[in-house]
Parts: C-alpha cells; sequence; structure tokens
C-alpha cells in the first residue's frame, strides 16, 4: 500500500523515533540513547547543544581522517555505527 504525504508526516511527527539499535544490535545503548534524544521529537527533550551530545557519547573509537584529524565526537559516535552497519554488508547509499 503506498502511502500518501499527509500519512508520511503524521507518522514523522507522531510516531516515535526508532531505536538506532533495530539497524544495528552492536550500537552501543550510550549511543542509541544520545542519538534517540538527540533527535527527540520535542526540543524540551533533545541536547541544548553540540557539547552535551559529545559528552553523552562514550569515547575511544577512533576514527583516522586525512591529516591525522580527529572528529568530534558526536560526529564519531554516528560514523561508528554507520561504518558497523556498512562492514554488515549494507552500502549505506541513500
Amino acid at each position: 500500500m503506498r502511502r500518501s504525504i499527509t500519512d508520511l508526516v503524521t507518522q514523522i511527527l507522531r510516531a516515535p523515533v526508532p531505536s538506532v539499535r533495530r539497524v544495528n544490535a552492536s550500537v552501543p545503548a550510550a549511543v542509541d540513547q544520545a542519538i534517540g534524544r538527540a533527535i527527540a521529537k520535542s526540543a524540551a527533550e533533545r541536547f541544548e547543544t553540540m557539547q552535551e551530545f559529545a559528552a553523552a557519547l562514550p569515547a575511544g573509537r577512533r576514527i583516522d581522517l586525512p591529516g591525522g584529524e580527529q572528529p568530534h565526537r558526536a560526529s564519531a559516535g554516528i560514523r561508528w555505527a554507520l561504518d558497523d552497519r556498512r562492514s554488515d554488508g549494507e552500502t549505506g547509499s541513500s
């Protein structure tokens, strides 16, 4: 059954945000919780700053970038989830 744009918008506004762990069970619970809070429907439930978001993510996953730079921990946490998902055979393409 094909849904209308109205149905899609209604779902986005009202349906609970699915857990990242439903897609990739190896994502640590702390990363899943931080992402869930970052994309919460209610602004009052979201992090107020990127620093709060980064602090909620576990440290320790290193991502090597060209030139030896390191991404912000928030970016690293999200990339961690995506990299592991791709290593399970998904391409990550949109």
